[in-house]
């Protein structure tokens, strides 16, 4: 029975973390003029953006394989995806209406100025 409190505590504590955390990035995103959209990432990473097939399946560890029509991509990679599509969506944006992305995102060094 402890350890069920003790879970539940967790839970709760986590819970409370994460609320915070989005509170601090709504009142950080506001004062700069950004909208920030919540998504519900239930089955992300389980759906295909191609074809929006969704299966356990799909995935298989860090790798992504859509059962349906043959897509791949990094599990992780893919789930991004679907949460930007998501989004777009819920603001009423046509993804299909975007520039295509040019290049490759890679990491920045920043330094101390």
């Amino acid at each position: 029975m402890d350890n069920l409190r003790a879970r539940g505590l967790n839970r709760s504590i986590f819970n409370a973390a994460w609320g915070e955390l989005v509170k601090k990035i709504e009142v950080v995103a506001a004062k700069s003029g950004i909208s920030v959209v919540k998504i519900n990432p239930k089955h992300t990473s389980q759906t295909c953006p191609k074809c929006n097939h969704v299966s356990k399946e799909n995935r298989k560890k860090e790798k992504f394989v859509c059962t349906n029509c043959g897509y791949y991509d990094d599990a992780d990679v893919n789930g991004a995806v679907n949460i930007k599509l998501r989004g777009l969506k819920k603001l009423g944006i046509d993804p299909t209406q975007l520039p295509p992305v040019r290049g490759k995102v890679t990491p920045m060094e920043i330094t101390a100025t």
